[in-house]
């Protein structure tokens, strides 16, 4: 009887243990992607900031043409 409740105690602990290692290699993965995310979202801003300079530029450019 003893044997049997020790190997239900191993068997919860090892199945608890591997249910840590799965949510473990889940934050690593998401944080690997959040990692090669975060230069293109830099990237993408950086572009949508020149895009909208220019677009001023341009208006500027073309308010003072027609002054």
């Amino acid at each position: 009887m003893g044997d049997h409740a020790n190997q239900d105690d191993l068997a919860a602990a090892m199945q608890l243990m591997q249910q840590q290692m799965i949510q473990m290699q889940q934050t690593i993965q998401a944080q690997q992607d959040a990692a090669e995310q975060a230069p293109l979202a830099r990237q993408e801003q950086q572009a949508q900031t020149a895009a909208k300079s220019q677009a001023a530029e341009l208006l500027q450019t073309l308010t003072n043409a027609n002054a």
